[in-house]
């Protein structure tokens, strides 16, 4: 019996969330996570998913970390949201070209003052640094706070004072360098500032006690249940947001997908294990909350036969209230197909009928 995906995601939704794998799926999903709003500023979150092997442009480059500009401009929202490395263009000039003064200059010309610039350490994968049209990354005591800054991890300094001054060895008056934010801390501080600012201390306090026991030695996912809970558990807007990240929304999709396939036809797929394999979306507008699953799949091929092999990429996305009381809508698209050269005639014809891009919309 073909199974309808609102109705899977509306049962998700309505579960306490001790019945869901959000406990054991954030700590190794929150890194595919990317977030959006337009209450703050266009870019509130944005994690790296791997290392950048290309030349960037670097700035107060004193100390040979590499820095490079992600993004600041206020015509975010038209050029879409970034995901994954693919480092944008501010003003048109790519700020991916080799360093120069001249690169620089035109990447900074049109950067309005309330902008957030976000500064990545290449080194430390989920490190974010904003600065507002600086060289060098402003404290507490020499600059004001740009805006979104709330959203996010401010610069080392702030990270050793949540640390607890754990940033300090006061035996040998030199400085330790403190633990960068999770990325589980930062999708919560992010979603905080958004969802629940209320309970900005509370929440901030649940995110550091998840690092604290991680860094500790404990089991991610055990830590991540004590944060859930110190969170509000299924009282929390958040929380009710964060069982929309796991893996049983893209595994509904693909039973769907494979249901209106036919299981005659005994296909198995499996995720394609890349940076843009898996994605994770979530976008605050107005008074409207949507999280999108971006996922590939590719064939299960028998050893050594990829004459048979095909790839497909799907997108399913909820939407919700801001206060995440209602679960507005559901879709399933997909959003591109790749067939062997060789494959069977037969097999292209099912799955280029049941896979048209972009047509394949399940309720």
């Amino acid at each position: 019996m073909e199974r309808k995906i609102n109705n899977i995601l509306g049962d998700l939704f309505s579960r306490s969330v001790t019945e869901t794998s959000l406990v054991k799926d954030l700590p190794r999903i929150a890194n595919r996570v990317t977030i959006q709003s337009d209450q703050t500023s266009p870019i509130v979150l944005l994690l790296p998913q791997v290392p950048l092997d290309k030349d960037e442009l670097v700035l107060n480059n004193r100390h040979g970390n590499k820095t490079v500009v992600t993004k600041a401009s206020g015509e975010a929202k038209e050029t879409g949201f970034l995901v994954g490395d693919q480092i944008i263009a501010l003003n048109g000039v790519d700020c991916t070209a080799a360093p120069s003064e001249a690169v620089e200059a035109a990447c900074r010309s049109d950067v309005p003052p309330t902008a957030t610039i976000l500064r990545r350490k290449i080194s430390t994968f989920c490190s974010d640094y904003p600065f507002n049209q600086r060289t060098s990354v402003p404290t507490e005591s020499t600059a004001a706070r740009p805006v979104g800054a709330e959203a996010k991890m401010s610069a080392i300094e702030s990270q050793a004072e949540e640390a607890g001054g754990a940033g300090y060895n006061n035996e040998e008056s030199t400085r330790v360098p403190a633990q960068p934010p999770s990325d589980v801390h930062q999708v919560v501080r992010a979603l905080t500032a958004i969802l629940d600012p209320t309970r900005k201390e509370l929440n901030l306090e649940a995110a550091r006690m998840y690092d604290s026991q991680v860094q500790s030695g404990m089991d991610p996912q055990m830590a991540c249940a004590d944060m859930v809970n110190a969170l509000g558990a299924d009282d929390s807007p958040l929380v009710r947001l964060l069982k929309f990240t796991t893996q049983g929304v893209v595994l509904a999709a693909k039973g769907a997908i494979l249901d209106k396939i036919g299981t005659e036809q005994h296909l198995m797929t499996k995720d394609v294990r890349s940076a843009d394999g898996w994605q994770v979306a979530i976008t605050v507008i107005d008074s409207v909350v949507m999280i999108r699953h971006v996922r590939r799949e590719q064939s299960l091929d028998l050893w050594g036969d990829a004459s048979n092999h095909f790839e497909y990429t799907f997108e399913v996305a909820c939407t919700f209230d801001t206060k995440l009381e209602r679960i507005f809508a559901t879709d399933l698209r997909i959003l591109d197909l790749t067939l062997a050269d060789t494959m069977e005639s037969e097999l292209r014809r099912t799955l280029t009928s049941a896979f048209t891009t972009g047509l394949l919309i399940l309720e």
